[in-house]
């Protein structure tokens, strides 16, 4: 007969609480920027996306008793006072209280067994079992962490960058010069559209001054071509267009 092993709560070290949090906002950003782009996909007013990131850390950990970075990590929220599971308002509670950014992470360095404030206000404790850190350094888990860690971080990244460039107001300047070029229009015919984003792009301001080139996708009645664009803005001014010309 297999025997049961007895796993021994322990507090949980500030090291893989911290990676745990990280694991969770680079979730959100990740989610976020799909959010973001299938919204301007599909014409939806994302003016309420402001407020993903604020629900996101209230309601993390209520739906299981812990986030993904910490079942990823191995952690759990208890009741400090026998280890039982907190309530879901506690769960809330003890997010509230981020709003306090630095004074938090301070609190977590400096209280016993590791409690910030919001876990002293919910009556809570951040634990682990004691044989979860031999389980991670298992190698094929340390890699789908990486793995996971590379994707999250390509996604933040590259999209972001996308969603910067395509939504400023020099790419903005150098769509609206491609609906009135002649070569343009005599090739596509009348404008219709454009790529979500720029295929590739660049941005440099400084002192108000600023220069910018896109390649992007212009879409029309005639079918569609690919745009180089090279712009400047002076000092307070707008964006102007220098160079625009069809791809080959």
């Amino acid at each position: 007969m297999q025997s049961e092993v007895e796993l021994v709560l322990t507090w949980a070290s500030n090291r893989r609480r911290v990676f745990g949090f990280m694991i969770d906002m680079s979730l959100m950003f990740a989610a976020l920027i799909i959010v973001v782009i299938v919204g301007t996909i599909a014409g939806i007013n994302l003016s309420i996306s402001m407020f993903l990131l604020p629900l996101w850390l209230l309601l993390r950990d209520v739906f299981t008793n812990r986030s993904i970075g910490k079942r990823m990590l191995g952690l759990y929220i208890v009741k400090a006072e026998d280890r039982a599971a907190p309530s879901k308002g506690a769960l809330v509670l003890r997010n509230v209280l981020l709003i306090l950014g630095p004074i938090e992470l301070l609190s977590l360095v400096v209280q016993k067994e590791g409690r910030r404030l919001g876990d002293l206000a919910a009556k809570t404790i951040v634990v682990s079992y004691e044989d979860r850190p031999r389980k991670l350094r298992n190698t094929k888990k340390r890699l789908l962490l990486l793995a996971s860690g590379v994707v999250v971080f390509f996604v933040i990244t590259v999209g972001g960058t996308m969603l910067f460039l395509g939504n400023s107001g020099a790419f903005d300047a150098a769509k609206q010069a491609s609906k009135q070029d002649e070569q343009v229009v005599a090739r596509v015919g009348e404008v219709t559209g454009f790529g979500l984003f720029p295929s590739s792009g660049s941005i440099e301001t400084s002192n108000g001054e600023g220069k910018a080139s896109f390649r992007f996708k212009v879409k029309g009645t005639k079918g569609s071509v690919h745009v180089i664009s090279s712009l400047h803005k002076s000092n307070k001014g707008k964006w102007e267009v220098d160079i625009l010309r069809i791809s080959e």
